[in-house]
């Protein structure tokens, strides 16, 4: 697309210098490429424009996130330099309507038929050119516009989630581990209490056959009958 206005800008620029050595039916052929140039420049942006609304219908069917659109807001910007060589087109054609040659060449061309979309002859094409173009690249630039708040909205709408399904993880990592700290914690606490019953008991085991080894009485406890069998 710059290639169309770098090409419609070198045209108006012979344009100029034919003018300023008056060649009548070479400035008008110029002027009519620049036309030309222009008018592809503008197709393409309708085109754009076309597949976005296409692209936006898609997205509605897409599972999953959808690939953005390849024109962002900041190219629809740069579009806007067409503007400016529109308006080049216009100030050169006025200068030469005002001078009387000139303007018998074009009134003698100005109906002709002239194949730009959107335009019959170069009479309609050079009064309503810079128009389109700007009405084109308005367009193009507010669904654009809209499309990036929709994906914007959207991006927010996925984050929110992946931000809550996190936070619902980390509330049941937390819950697991505090479950799990706990039970260790019983368990601790039931293994202590066997170890310390354990322990108790085999110090009385350990005592009851101190005892009897050293052949005591147990404090509270009948006295042993040592016999052979016991002592055995």
């Amino acid at each position: 697309m710059p290639g169309y206005l770098i090409e419609a800008e070198k045209v108006l620029d012979q344009a100029e210098r034919d003018f300023n050595e008056g060649a009548f039916s070479p400035f008008w052929s110029l002027i009519e490429n620049a036309t030309v140039q222009l008018g592809a420049f503008d197709n393409d942006v309708r085109e754009i424009t076309t597949q976005s609304k296409k692209y936006e219908n898609l997205t509605e069917n897409y599972k999953g996130t959808s690939p953005r659109f390849p024109i962002v807001v900041d190219s629809v910007r740069n579009m806007a330099a067409a503007n400016t060589t529109a308006d080049r087109l216009k100030s050169i054609v006025r200068k030469a309507q005002c001078n009387f040659q000139f303007a018998t060449i074009y009134e003698q061309r100005k109906t002709n038929q002239f194949l730009v979309a959107g335009f019959t002859t170069l009479a309609q094409a050079l009064d309503g050119m810079g128009q389109r173009i700007a009405s084109s690249i308005g367009d193009l630039g507010s669904n654009i516009s809209e499309m990036s708040a929709v994906m914007e909205s959207s991006l927010g709408a996925i984050a929110e989630q992946l931000l809550a399904v996190n936070e619902s993880l980390t509330e049941s990592i937390n819950a697991t581990n505090l479950s799990l700290i706990e039970s260790i914690n019983a368990l601790h606490d039931t293994t202590k209490t066997a170890a310390s019953e354990s322990k108790e008991r085999a110090d009385r085991d350990w005592e009851a056959l101190d005892n009897i080894q050293r052949h005591r009485k147990p404090s509270g406890s009948r006295p042993l009958d040592i016999g052979t069998e016991a002592v055995k």
